[in-house]
């Protein structure tokens, strides 16, 4: 069944109103963009120069929203993007509830959508490993910490959107973040960052932002080619914030932006290759514990365990 255009179409442009200020992509923002939505061949193309500039009723836009896929999708997109921005503000949190109660989600999950952002930025919080000395003992934890990470991303990321009742994103995110904060706690900056560093490391420089969201949301839309997209994407881009991470310490915390970008682009290739070489164990480790994942995922958003012990058990498991 393919997806409906009218669906897409209302899904893109609630979150361009809350990712996108001036309504603007770079040009190789718009091409990831594009690429995938020719694999939905709608009728006829998206201006998103137009879409993002259109006036927006959230009840009307949400009203085309019927299938529990698409919901589903957009509230993933809609969480990691308020997050991204890196503090979670009245007008964003009014934002996120005001689009929530036209979709006419219950008041329970619109309060979990809340507390899912406020989780996420409480875990920049949290460096749980300490630093190691050596610098091959270092490098080798730092690759083992990068290929496991990238593996649980991918496992989740390939889960289709209704297999789990909370977005898959979200999850992925949290891993990633768990991520940069072993290799900050293996380089011994565990002390001494802030939050406000390692977001911009994450989103500034290493393709965190709108275009990411929006390119696997749409991705999950498509029949036969959301759930290849998320876990490969999933993997190359955790591969790559584990490169990233590691270079921006190596380098005394003085690497430019742009040179962060040149090299996230560089290593998320390298995860490309590193996910086919992988690829059987991400198959086999999610054909065996998909179950487990679903339980142990439902006991996160009931609030039995927390965000932490959900990353422990989840990397005991895989």
């Amino acid at each position: 069944m393919s997806p409906d255009p009218e669906a897409i179409r209302a899904n893109i442009k609630i979150l361009l109103s809350v990712a996108l200020a001036d309504g603007k992509f770079e040009q190789s923002e718009r091409r990831e963009i594009e690429a995938v939505l020719a694999k939905v061949q709608l009728p006829e193309p998206l201006d998103l120069d137009q879409l993002s500039a259109e006036p927006l009723d959230y009840a009307q836009e949400a009203a085309k929203l019927t299938s529990p896929e698409v919901q589903t999708a957009l509230l993933d997109s809609l969480v990691n993007v308020i997050w991204a921005n890196g503090e979670f503000d009245a007008g964003e949190e009014a934002a996120l509830r005001q689009i929530l109660a036209a979709l006419e989600y219950p008041p329970e999950r619109i309060e979990g959508a809340v507390t899912s952002v406020r989780r996420n930025l409480a875990l920049l919080n949290l460096v749980k490993v300490a630093p190691i000395e050596d610098p091959e003992k270092r490098q080798q934890a730092i690759h083992n910490s990068t290929r496991n990470h990238a593996i649980v991303s991918a496992v989740l990321g390939a889960f289709p959107v209704p297999i789990l009742s909370i977005g898959t994103d979200f999850l992925v995110l949290a891993v990633q973040i768990s991520l940069l904060l072993d290799i900050t706690g293996y380089w011994g900056y565990g002390q001494s960052f802030d939050r406000k560093s390692i977001l911009e490391l994450l989103v500034g420089s290493s393709g965190l932002g709108v275009t990411a969201f929006l390119t696997r949301n749409l991705a999950k839309l498509v029949p036969g080619f959301g759930s290849v997209v998320g876990a490969s994407t999933a993997f190359a881009t955790t591969w790559a914030i584990g490169k990233v991470t590691d270079t921006y310490y190596a380098q005394g915390r003085q690497v430019a932006p742009e040179a962060l970008r040149h090299l996230f682009k560089q290593a998320k290739q390298e995860g490309e290759a590193a996910y086919e070489a992988n690829e059987a164990v991400i198959t086999q480790a999610r054909q065996k514990n998909q179950g487990a994942i679903r339980s142990l995922t439902e006991d996160l958003q009931a609030g039995k365990i927390s965000q932490v012990e959900y990353q422990q058990r989840l990397q005991e498991l895989l």
